[in-house]
């Protein structure tokens, strides 16, 4: 074996060890840019730009601060609404990622001007002596009023204001859309009063929870916070004042907090009180392969007419959505509770069955049933929409659930039980007969909060016309559990049973997919890096 030569060795390691330095040393920021100044209270919004890659690109904040109710997409936008300016810039690094193979990454520095919001302020405070003050109470900031009309609008309130005006409450600054929740802090002086009441302006039109909602405010006089709900949710944009009252005296107006818009991430801001998360409209799509087993000989018509009876696959898809018709959240403060009505809700779903043998797997390898495992929801539009189009069989459920208890309300998924009428039917391309009836009642708990939202147990009695023996007396079981993921897309797992409990027929389906929330249709084309990319396998047809 003949040895390289000792210079080109040596010439060798030098290159190799230039190359390590080099792919070692950290990305630095190349540019630095200037963005259009923003202002305290309106909306922002500014797509970031780019060129060459290839995409998708995926944008991170690499270090510094964004200003307070902006945030930055993956996609590469800045959207919020400023709540609080400073005299400096905000400066901040961000970096963006293509989806080449090796993805090239670049890196640069931003600053974003948010000024002060201007108000005009007593100008007797500025003659006022220097003293310390009780650091339990919450000062004004310097520089701002001290006195009664400080962060107070025009005509706010009727409650007459005291001689010696308390210091101001003040809003803890989380609010979001949906939220039915107002949080913050009182003064040393009102969370001790017994009779302490809270005056809530949202965009300066006066609320008054308080009567509205027996129970109205839950007031913690050791740590000197409050809690007021709503009988309706916030929106986004609105500016909310509290204040407390207590007899004929009144407190200091808080400052202005501007509701946010919900973000991209996973709902995690719900407040600690309330017990259910759901939005009072929710709606979604979703994607999976269903795996039917033990099905009757009427089901085999829809399913594989040429196969014979034991475990089948089919790709299944279709939209779902629910409707809080009545009632709201239920509400836990320390040892104190507020149950709101009992809800009501009307839903429904629609089931879109497809076989890969009902497809071209060589001009479709993408598609979700012609692999040879369930993929990753990098596709999902494209996929629900082929999954309808080319569906042999089709599903629809409505119905109304009726929720009356809560279950485990302190814990990290509590849950409401509930009873439920739903009225479906079936119906397949190629069969003779016409569409088949699928009814049932049911009694079953739903998880109302935390990473599981929306999964549910129920048992029920109904009919089910694909059977021929006992359609009329069949006895169901329904689990289901839904796993947030990210972004709102969520994995999904589920199980019916259709049984007579006797010697005829059953059916046994199960289902794997994803689900996606038609509130985040936007997230549904970005794509992040810490979700792996599937590789296409070869088509494979299943029968």
């Amino acid at each position: 074996m003949r040895l390289p030569k000792p210079g080109r060795l040596l010439a060798s390691l030098t290159f190799l060890l230039v190359l390590g330095s080099l792919s070692a040393r950290p990305l630095r920021a190349q540019d630095t840019f200037k963005l259009k100044n923003a202002a305290v209270g309106t909306p922002y919004h500014v797509a970031l730009k780019t060129e060459g890659g290839i995409a998708p690109l995926h944008w991170q904040k690499k270090s510094g601060d964004l200003p307070p109710g902006i945030s930055l997409s993956p996609d590469g936008v800045l959207d919020g609404t400023p709540t609080q300016g400073r005299i400096e810039p905000f400066t901040f690094e961000l970096e963006v990622a293509d989806s080449s193979p090796s993805p090239q990454v670049s890196l640069a520095r931003f600053t974003l001007f948010v000024p002060p919001k201007l108000r005009i302020v007593d100008p007797s405070a500025e003659s006022q002596p220097l003293k310390i003050t009780d650091p339990g109470h919450d000062a004004p900031p310097a520089g701002e009023a001290s006195g009664n009309n400080a962060g107070k609008r025009s005509g706010a309130g009727a409650a007459k204001p005291s001689a010696d005006p308390p210091d101001r409450a003040t809003i803890d600054d989380s609010l979001h859309e949906w939220n039915y929740m107002i949080t913050g802090k009182l003064p040393a002086s009102f969370a001790s009063a017994t009779d302490t009441k809270i005056e809530i302006r949202v965009d300066d039109v006066p609320e008054n929870p308080s009567k509205k909602i027996p129970g109205n405010p839950l007031i913690d006089a050791a740590g000197g916070k409050f809690t007021v709900w709503l009988d309706h949710p916030l929106q986004e944009g609105q500016g909310v004042r509290v204040r407390p009252v207590k007899s004929d005296t009144a407190g200091d107006w808080s400052d202005e907090v501007v509701v946010k818009k919900q973000d991209n991430a996973d709902k995690n801001d719900c407040p600690t009180a309330v017990s259910d998360c759901r939005d009072a409209f929710e709606a979604s799509a979703y994607i999976g392969l269903g795996i039917d087993t033990f099905a009757s000989g009427e089901t085999n018509k829809y399913l594989n007419p040429n196969a014979p009876n034991g475990p089948k696959e089919r790709m299944v898809g279709g939209l779902d959505f629910a409707y809080r018709l009545v009632g709201r959240p239920t509400v836990h403060f320390g040892e104190e509770r507020h149950s709101w009505p009992s809800q009501l809700w009307v839903y429904g779903e629609t089931v879109h069955g497809v076989r890969s043998a009902d497809v071209d797997c060589t001009k479709n390898p993408t598609f979700i049933a012609c692999q040879t495992a369930l993929a990753l929801p990098t596709r999902a539009p494209d996929q629900i929409l082929f999954t309808i189009r080319n569906a042999t069989s089709l599903e629809g459920f409505t119905g109304f659930r009726y929720e009356f208890l809560s279950l485990q309300p302190r814990t990290l998924s509590p849950a409401n039980l509930y009873v439920k009428a739903q009225a479906g039917f079936l119906t397949a391309v190629g069969t003779p007969s016409a569409a088949k009836a699928l009814h049932h009642v049911g009694l079953g708990a739903i998880v109302t909060k935390g990473l599981y939202e929306g999964s549910y147990l129920e048992a029920g009695f109904g009919r089910n016309d694909l059977f021929a023996e006992n359609r009329l007396s069949r006895w169901k079981v329904d689990a289901y559990v839904l796993r947030k993921v990210t972004k709102g897309i969520s994995f999904f797992a589920q199980i019916n049973v259709d049984t007579d409990v006797g010697p005829s027929s059953d059916s046994i389906q199960s289902y794997l997919g994803f689900n996606f929330d038609l509130h985040r249709f936007s997230d549904w084309f970005s794509t992040s890096p810490s979700t792996p990319k599937v590789p296409t396998p070869a088509p494979t047809e299943k029968k």
